[in-house]
């Protein structure tokens, strides 16, 4: 049955776009790279960066349409609802779902409920003696107990980002102020030396002046601020060496952390057990006794029941990365994505918001095609370059430079990244940006349509007059 049948290429790139050459109709010729990286191409009017990102999506649009291809386009319009259906398309995909349909084409099977009802005798074996109230309550307590962890991860990963900014921020204080004191302890020592050498002709190094009988008044008071600078050197060099370990207390919020992401992880594969269970309860009820005579249907119902089992795991594994996403991206305010009766619930401490803002809605359309991208790519396939549009300019500022920050860490996973953007968030915190294309739609300007601009970290070269001051080996050079 399964001769002949092929699923996604895992050789066949997703979006492979490395350079945009086209013309942009009302606007003229684009005509640039795409370098590996964050790359945000932003300003000019909505409508030629819209244009430019049209061009975008039909240069990765080299293959067949599949739910992969489909996800990795995105529209403007699109519903929250219809977002994470077509997310759990693409994973499911990504996970062989569209081996099976090929195969129940083959087979010229219909993918129906009743198609599957073979083993509900099973089914209802297993299920005898089960109360289904009972199950529901129990998933509802389920539900609400990984709210409120989700809840404490939040927290505790607040945190413990502060106090990893505190730690790097006193130790590099720290050794700041030792590379200070020890370059100082060489200058002063390099004076006495040199007076030493040259005795009371030695000139005044403040004036000039040759010393004579103010020499060893001077060579005192310079040999006191040597011995000064090196025992507070040597403190600093003690305080060094302590803030190279992580502080306790940085190590038990660590501790805390990972417990707290194993209870999460615990709670949601409990939550979707329950899940699966009220549905089985519920298919128990509801399907009709029927059983598949012919091989043929046999096999179709086993191939439709790895279907749903490929659809139900995609929804649970996109629904827990999607969570953690949306909780990163909103700073907590939303715990989680809930999709029960084809409707997409954001969850928040005291239970769903609603109604939804223009803000909430693009937070979970973002942590959705974020966490589509990671989990897609986890599966081994390649995503060659993600673009992201609409729903980032309706984040407010905080919420647009923590999904930078995300959106920086999949750069391991997906090596080209393309913000569309009108370009506030990249004034905030250009240094997160690998590249920068401004959009020029003025008719009065000529020239390409794209021009680059400055973005990424600055680089500071210090260059020193002494060689001396490069070595770090000790603290206090000697001439030996």
């Amino acid at each position: 049955i399964l001769q002949g049948i092929s699923s996604v290429s895992r050789d066949r790139p997703i979006g492979a776009v490395q350079a945009l050459d086209g013309v942009v109709s009302g606007f003229g010729r684009v005509s640039t790279s795409i370098p590996i990286g964050l790359t945000a191409i932003l300003g000019g009017g909505g409508r030629a960066r819209r244009a430019v990102a049209d061009l975008f999506r039909d240069a990765g649009n080299t293959g067949p349409e599949t739910a992969l291809s489909r996800w990795w386009n995105g529209t403007d319009g699109e519903t929250l609802d219809g977002s994470l259906r077509r997310a759990i398309d693409a994973v499911a995909e990504s996970r062989g779902a569209s081996l099976v349909d090929d195969a129940l084409e083959s087979l010229g099977a219909t993918i129906q409920p009743e198609m599957a009802a073979s083993s509900t005798q099973n089914r209802l074996r297993r299920t005898e003696g089960i109360n289904p109230d009972q199950v529901r309550e129990e998933f509802n307590m389920a539900q609400r107990e990984l709210l409120a962890r989700r809840a404490d991860v939040t927290e505790v990963e607040g945190d413990l980002e502060a106090a990893t900014m505190d730690w790097l921020r006193e130790r590099q204080d720290a050794e700041t102020t030792l590379f200070a004191y020890r370059d100082r302890a060489r200058e002063l020592r390099r004076r006495i030396r040199g007076m030493e050498a040259r005795g009371p002709e030695a000139p005044c190094p403040t004036c000039g002046r040759i010393l004579d009988s103010h020499y060893e008044e001077v060579l005192t008071g310079l040999m006191e601020e040597w011995e000064s600078v090196v025992q507070d050197g040597t403190w600093w060099r003690s305080r060094w060496g302590q803030l190279e370990m992580k502080p306790q207390h940085l190590q038990d919020l660590e501790r805390t952390a990972l417990r707290l992401h194993s209870a999460v992880e615990t709670g949601s594969e409990r939550l979707e057990v329950l899940r699966v269970r009220i549905k089985e309860l519920d298919g128990v009820q509801a399907a009709p006794p029927h059983e598949l005579d012919d091989t043929k249907g046999a096999v179709a119902a086993a191939l439709i029941r790895v279907r749903v089992a490929r659809i139900a795991r995609s929804k649970h594994l996109l629904l827990d990365r999607a969570s953690r996403f949306v909780s990163r991206v909103s700073g907590g305010r939303v715990l989680a994505l809930t999709f029960e009766d084809g409707v997409v619930r954001l969850q928040g401490s005291d239970g769903a918001l609603t109604p939804l803002s223009e803000e909430d809605l693009a937070v979970g359309r973002i942590a959705i095609r974020l966490a589509v991208a990671s989990l897609v790519a986890a599966q081994g396939l390649c995503v060659a370059s993600l673009p992201i549009e609409h729903p980032f300019d309706s984040l407010d500022t905080e919420a647009r430079i923590r999904a930078l920050v995300l959106t920086k860490q999949l750069l391991n996973e997906v090596p080209r990244i393309v913000l569309f953007s009108r370009g506030d968030a990249v004034d905030a915190r250009p240094e997160l940006f690998d590249y920068v294309l401004e959009v020029r739609d003025d008719e009065a300007v000529t020239g390409p349509v794209l021009r680059s601009a400055s973005s990424g970290p600055g680089r500071i070269k210090i260059r020193s007059g002494s060689s001396d001051t490069l070595k770090r080996a000790g603290f206090v050079p000697t001439d030996r």
